[in-house]
């Protein structure tokens, strides 16, 4: 089951059940099982346990896109994080300095030039 709200999802685990006829399988004698496949039809019995496959290939396929989801989800985080992230302190004041150095040089070459 998912639930969704404006901004994220949360996924909670599902479990499968068990296929009806391995429920049948599991509490009848053999010979009670070939009555029931006989009263039933074996096309019935082969469309649910091949609805039990898509169902378990349908989880699998669903549980892939919540790990990728989530992993998404972590990254934007993480990278949001790293952007809220203060500069270096040293670094402005490098920055500073390395400004005044080339204004310096500027002013030089202009009194050198004439200008």
């Amino acid at each position: 089951m998912s639930s969704c709200s404006s901004s994220e999802c949360s996924f909670e685990a599902f479990e499968p059940r068990q296929s009806l006829w391995k429920l049948v399988q599991e509490f009848l004698p053999l010979e009670e099982q070939e009555e029931i496949k006989e009263i039933l039809g074996e096309d019935i019995i082969d469309e649910t346990a091949d609805l039990h496959k898509e169902v378990l290939a349908l989880l699998d396929i669903w549980q892939d896109y919540r790990d990728e989801s989530e992993k998404k989800n972590k990254e934007l985080s993480l990278s949001s994080h790293y952007q809220r992230l203060p500069e270096p302190p040293e670094m402005r004041g490098n920055l500073k300095k390395e400004i005044q150095l080339f204004v310096t040089a500027l002013k030089q070459r202009s009194v050198e030039n004439g200008r």
